[in-house]
């Protein structure tokens, strides 16, 4: 366990703000140096890509929904790795976010053969050990990339291992437009509780749209 005066002294370097109860932090956000906030421009026209790319592929639609929300969820990250030796609760926390993001990334990949312009990637941090390595979603639609990361691993069996993924050093999550990135403060626009349930919705909405799309095809 970290001194608890040495985790003071590190905020306080780094400009971050005392750290809040878990519970506080799971259901109001990270206030004082991050406010939950509306959506800006930039913001808005990526999700205005989004819908319209429902009139294009719908597979493409759910699939962009469901790796910007992970981008949401991925976003509380490093608030939780900063404090994760203050709260057990928030080692489980991150550890929901690891699982949520497992779980959503998957239907992504059940469904990777019909969804277009979706790029499979690998970052193995320079390491052999295949634990440390890291699976890289990358999907396009038009000037819209949204690219996420989750573990090789417990990907490993639902994708194609006779292909030799392109290595990448990229890490975590993002969302861009052109070569212009969104603003890591603008995915918090939801308390971590709440785009937890959203990620998962939208990853409900490709199971049931993919249900149907195959009982048509019987």
């Amino acid at each position: 366990m970290m001194d608890d005066k040495k985790i003071k002294i590190e905020k306080v370097e780094k400009g971050y703000r005392e750290l809040d109860s878990y519970e506080s932090y799971k259901m109001n956000g990270n206030q004082g140096t991050r406010h939950l906030v509306e959506p800006n421009g930039f913001k808005k026209k990526v999700i205005a890509m989004i819908n319209q790319s429902k009139k294009e592929d719908k597979y493409l639609y759910h699939a962009l929904k469901i790796m910007f929300s992970i981008a949401h969820v991925k976003s509380h990250e490093d608030w939780l790795l900063r404090n994760i030796e203050s709260s057990s609760n928030i080692y489980r926390t991150y550890n929901n976010v690891q699982k949520s993001v497992e779980r959503n990334a998957l239907e992504i990949l059940y469904t990777k053969d019909k969804i277009k312009n979706l790029t499979l990637k690998v970052n193995k941090h320079e390491s052999k050990d295949s634990r440390l390595w890291k699976l890289v979603l990358e999907l396009q639609y038009n000037e819209l990339t949204i690219i996420t990361d989750v573990s090789y691993n417990k990907m490993a069996k639902y994708i194609d291992l006779e292909d030799n993924l392109e290595e990448t050093d990229f890490e975590g999550a993002t969302t861009m437009l052109g070569a212009k990135h969104l603003n890591k403060q603008q995915y918090f626009n939801n308390p971590l509780k709440e785009s937890f349930n959203i990620l998962d919705n939208v990853g409900q909405e490709l199971v049931r749209y993919r249900m149907k799309m195959e009982k048509e095809d019987e």
